[in-house]
């Protein structure tokens, strides 16, 4: 049996960075919603070996292994799966590619083979995974504290948003080490303030490009600590405008934000 499950983008509305933990990882204060865009996922039962498909990763680098690894540990899962990803989220992009993935895996498995983790377990086993990965198992738009982890649920109106992803990849790990300028003190310099917006535009040449282009005709922002770029709007008219205006080597498009991870309606009436 095939099992077919969304797998969407996040985006950050700002993104503070307020201190350094013990830990040696960085206390944030975020807003997260979901895009009406992502990957889908194909999960096939029945196989005779577990294999994992995504032409854009390589195999030994997909979250998914460590899932199930981690999975293995925690409660000797063992069941043979073929899992095929048809990826649209750009890697090191800030819309939370390989941390959706896990989650969307994650909660599937839970439902399709009625696991019974409870909320708190997945949301622990998520934070094993990576920072990001708890929002997507938590699936509504909330305002995120702590690594990313710690939840308020907000109700935030949706809205058509043209999505601009550069060429250019900035992982995580390096926006935090390299960016030495994090001020929390200057947080209202933009609607949506993101502490790595300054450091990308410098240092990617793409990125600041493409903001000097949106700039030209709306508000813009960075999502996360990626290169993704991203500007809202009351219309789709006004927005799909805009997109078709836009440089002929400009990689963008128009969709929706969405306050609730649309994975959490698909896997209801998941199970073998």
């Amino acid at each position: 049996m095939i099992f077919k499950i969304s797998s969407p983008a996040k985006i950050n509305l700002g993104l503070k960075v307020l201190n350094k933990r013990k830990d040696n990882f960085h206390n944030i204060k975020t807003i997260f919603q979901f895009l009406d865009w992502g990957d889908k996922i194909y999960i096939e039962n029945e196989v005779s070996a577990t294999e994992i498909i995504c032409k854009e990763i390589q195999h030994e680098k997909n979250i998914i292994l460590k899932l199930f690894r981690i999975l293995k540990k925690e409660i000797n899962f063992e069941e043979k799966l073929k899992i095929h990803i048809d990826k649209k989220i750009p890697t090191q992009s800030g819309l939370g590619g390989a941390s959706s993935n896990a989650a969307s895996v994650l909660l599937a498995l839970n439902k399709i083979y009625n696991l019974k983790l409870s909320k708190k377990k997945l949301l622990e086993i998520g934070l094993l995974l990576g920072s990001d990965v708890p929002l997507f198992i938590h699936g509504k738009s909330c305002e995120a504290t702590g690594r990313g982890e710690i939840f308020r649920n907000i109700f935030i109106e949706e809205k058509p948003i043209l999505i601009i992803l550069p060429d250019a990849k900035i992982s995580t790990v390096e926006a935090f080490k390299k960016n030495k300028n994090f001020d929390p003190q200057s947080l209202d310099k933009k609607n949506f303030f993101n502490s790595f917006e300054t450091w990308a535009r410098k240092n990617f040449e793409e990125v600041n490009k493409c903001f000097e282009w949106i700039e030209q005709h709306n508000d813009a922002y960075l999502s996360g600590t990626g290169s993704t770029i991203y500007s809202l709007f009351n219309n789709f008219d006004e927005a799909s405008k805009i997109m078709d205006n836009a440089p002929s080597n400009m990689n963008c498009f128009v969709t929706s934000t969405l306050n609730n991870s649309r994975i959490l309606n698909e896997i209801k009436n998941y199970g073998v």
